[in-house]
Order: C-alpha cells, then structure tokens, then sequence
C-alpha cells in the first residue's frame, strides 16, 4: 500500500524532515530492516501528517530475488517486532505482535519457514529494536478512525 502525506499547518517542516532522516538512516544501517514505510508512516502521523491510498502511483523497487527463503522469515518476524516496539503504546505492542502472530499462523504452511519465523519473533523480543519512541494516544485514536489502527 502506498500513500502519499500530507502535512497539517502545526507541526513545523523540520519535524517532518527529521522524522525522514531518523527512518531512513536506520534503514540503511548495515543490517537488513523491514518494515521502515510502516514506521515512517506511523511517526509521520505522530506529527500530525496523514496519509491516503493512492493506487495509481507507480514505484519501482530494485530486482530482488521473490523466493521466501530462512532469512526473509526471520527478519520480517524480527522486524516486525522491532518497529511494534519502538513505535506503540506499550499496552498495543502485545495486541499488535498476537494480530501479526495469527495473521502469520494462518499464512504460513511451511513447517520450516514457520520455524525460522518463530525464531525470528524470540530474537525481535530478545531486544536489539533501539530506543522506544512511542506514538502518542491520540495519534493511535487517529490512526483507527482513519481505519488504520495499529494493532494490525
């Protein structure tokens, strides 16, 4: 899903670039991270952005291999637990991890991958997510009347 943002007169522009800087720096860390639109999505919305589904907007990604393989299950299972992490309230953090826990029960049909996913989720609660920077409240209240609560 795609969206393009929006920014609300009140927060200054700088935010928004620091918010930029913050997430894209981390995703170009040394290590593999997934997940980094959901996060800037999020901490843009903490800054009083919101964002809206545009289906016509094209946007091309480097040719990548498709297969899933040991390494994309555990990192997207780690990551996902990193970006819940640093982001939510910490009372939406299990909601968010037990939604993408049965979302991943009912997709996965490899015992293998649904292995190494599990091991991926233990490693993601292990730590290693970097400072916590929650979502305020209202933006969490805001997120679900847009129809985009974060405990999916």
């Amino acid at each position: 899903m795609l969206a393009s943002l929006s920014v609300a007169p009140s927060p200054p522009h700088t935010h928004v670039h620091d918010v930029l800087f913050q997430v894209t720096h981390q995703a170009s860390r040394s290590e593999v991270r997934k997940h980094e639109g959901v996060e800037l999505a999020w901490r843009l919305w903490d800054l009083g952005c919101h964002g809206r589904y545009v289906p016509d907007i094209v946007v091309h990604h480097p040719a990548t291999d498709p297969a899933r393989h040991d390494t994309f299950y555990r990192l997207n299972a780690r990551n996902r637990v990193w970006v819940a992490r640093r982001n939510l309230p910490g009372p939406l953090v299990p909601f968010n991890l037990a939604t993408w826990s049965l979302i991943t029960l009912w997709r996965i049909r490899d015992p293998e991958a649904l292995r190494v996913t599990v091991a991926g989720f233990r490693e993601g609660l292990a730590g290693g997510q970097g400072p916590r920077q929650p979502m305020s409240w209202k933006t969490a209240a805001r997120l679900t009347r847009a129809g985009r609560p974060p405990v999916f």
